[in-house]
């Protein structure tokens, strides 16, 4: 990877973060940085199930914690398209949902977790570094959900207990596009169950555990996710 402007979208340049402070000579500048861990998640019980994300970026360069001049960056306007887990209900049109292999189970929450570490090596006469090494000592991608434990989900547990090597299971949360005009997707092809366990809500629930792994197809993608704007 280069040291260098770029977008978001380019894997090849790593991206700089900006601290802003209405108060002029308070801003943070934070070059030189790479999302290490991203994670999308939802709660119906939380802001309507409003889906949300969150991430960590990481750097081996010097901040900039009292830049010169003020930097400049254009505006951005936020929540004009909003994704719900209500876009996930049973009956929606175009809506799939799947945990652990099971359809349309009755679904609380999930939190799908990306991990992809950094180090930084090398340095120059700033002391900056000069490569970034990724995926140490992996890519990891996780789905944790909490599903309602009833007739659909039962077997679940003697699966987790009774599962090999070899067992896999496959999830997927498809959105319904009607309301949005767009769609929020996750499609993880291939995972091992990591846990199961009894989780006392307003009913009997289950927390599921899931991760990801790499399909013996060398063509197949580790997961998916697509966000389409409306």
């Amino acid at each position: 990877m280069k040291v260098g402007t770029g977008s978001i979208s380019d894997t090849a340049h790593t991206v700089t973060v900006i601290l802003d402070n209405p108060s002029a000579g308070y801003q943070m500048i934070f070059a030189g940085c790479v999302l290490t861990s991203l994670t999308v998640s939802g709660d119906i019980g939380e802001e309507s199930g409003r889906l949300k994300v969150s991430g960590t970026f990481k750097t081996g360069m010097k901040p900039d914690l009292s830049p010169s001049s003020a930097a400049t960056f254009g505006t951005t306007a936020h929540f004009n398209d909003n994704y719900f887990m209500s876009e996930y209900a049973v009956g929606e049109s175009g809506a799939t949902v799947q945990i652990a292999g099971i359809s349309d189970p009755v679904m609380k929450s999930f939190s799908f977790t990306i991990e992809n570490d950094a180090q930084f090596m090398g340095f120059d006469d700033d002391g900056n570094y000069q490569v970034i090494q990724r995926a140490l000592p992996e890519v990891t991608a996780t789905l944790d959900a909490v599903i309602k434990y009833d007739a659909n989900t039962d077997q679940l547990i003697e699966t987790f207990a009774q599962q090999t090597s070899a067992s896999t299971v496959s999830n997927q949360l498809a959105m319904a596009t009607a309301n949005t005009g767009g769609d929020f997707n996750i499609d993880i092809d291939s995972s091992i169950i990591t846990d199961v366990s009894f989780s006392e809500e307003e009913a009997m629930f289950l927390s599921v555990s899931q991760r990801a792994m790499a399909s013996a197809t060398a063509t197949d993608p580790f997961f998916t996710i697509t966000a389409n704007a409306s």
